[in-house]
């Protein structure tokens, strides 16, 4: 069985200032501090955390509910790099099953290009009443993809088409990942957790590990240094906290 999209996650390497971000100056001469990242996520933070609830509207079609909570975990090395290290524990009521739970950690790198994919990895239990369905993956890039370019515009598409390796209890094999990202319009929305300045992102994903490897498409919306705060009939962010730059 396949849910629509758990949320994107960010994380990255320190760059800028020794406070984690860099003030800039818009149009209108008020400052903002941009972090490592570029101005469109708060994963240079480590402890922020955001809380996600299903949609209402996709609770009564689906019969599906629940909430999760996502995290920035820690920072750690990996592959000789710092990376922040982003966490979801997602706990959900999926009919016909006794238990939906989730675990996903993320981990990014970022440069002057923005934010790349490095791995990713899932704790799992899809288990009914009459069948055990826990799991472990992860999955890895041999070189980073760029997932989200420092700085967004509408009218920007982006995306990567690259193999990854896939290991499981069963071993490692390897798999093709394509995915298309657009920025289409600049919007307000209100969730939850308040009232929003957002850039509404266009999503397709082929061969996802997080959806059986199926093609999954979404449309989200992003708020600067927050990162996503709504994905379209499924999710709505319902609060958030920002965390400390180290």
């Amino acid at each position: 069985m396949t849910l629509i999209p758990v949320i994107l996650a960010l994380a990255c390497t320190d760059k800028g200032s020794d406070s984690g971000g860099a003030p800039i100056v818009d149009d209108t001469g008020a400052t903002e501090t941009v972090g490592p990242c570029g101005p469109w996520t708060a994963i240079w933070q480590v402890d922020a955390r955001w809380t996600w609830q299903i949609d209402e509207a996709y609770t009564k079609q689906t019969e599906i509910s629940g909430a999760w909570l996502a995290e920035v975990d820690k920072t750690e090395t990996f592959d000789g790099v710092k990376v922040y290290v982003y966490r979801e524990d997602i706990s959900l009521n999926v009919p016909g099953h006794e238990r939906w739970d989730d675990q996903f950690e993320y981990r990014f790198i970022c440069d002057e290009r923005g934010v790349s994919l490095l791995q990713w990895e899932a704790l799992y239990d899809h288990s009914t009443a009459s069948r055990e369905d826990q799991g472990f993956w992860s999955a890895e890039f041999t070189e980073a993809q760029l997932l989200w370019p420092y700085d967004i515009q509408v009218g920007d598409t982006w995306g990567f088409d690259q193999s990854f390796y896939f290991t499981t209890s069963g071993g490692e094999t390897t798999r093709p990942l394509t995915v298309t990202m657009s920025a289409v319009d600049e919007t307000t929305v209100t969730v939850p957790a308040g009232t929003f300045d957002v850039l509404k992102i266009e999503s397709t994903w082929s061969s996802d590990p997080r959806h059986d490897f199926e093609e999954w498409s979404t449309t989200s919306y992003i708020a600067r240094n927050v990162g996503e705060v709504k994905i379209e009939g499924y999710a709505n962010l319902t609060s958030w906290e920002p965390g400390q730059a180290e």
